[in-house]
């Protein structure tokens, strides 16, 4: 999905080169498929740990906004 005129691009799928993640990997592109789908860390319940989520975009990509939702139990 492309936005406006001025050069937006929503589609994740055009922008990520990479994406990897600390746990779940198979998961991982519901962050960026676009279906409303979620990624869940699978780290031990009712402990406090380290989720890591790192995207590498191409190259003359640049961020503008990033929001995800993160629902503690």
């Amino acid at each position: 999905m492309l936005g406006g005129s001025d050069g937006t691009v929503e589609d994740w799928h055009r922008c990520v080169r990479n994406l990897s993640v600390s746990s779940r990997e198979n998961w991982a592109h519901r962050l960026i498929d676009g279906t409303g789908s979620y990624w869940q860390s699978c780290g031990q319940e009712g402990k406090v740990g380290r989720i890591i989520i790192v995207i590498i975009l191409y190259l003359m990509v640049k961020l503008y906004t990033i929001k995800k939702k993160i629902i503690m139990p």
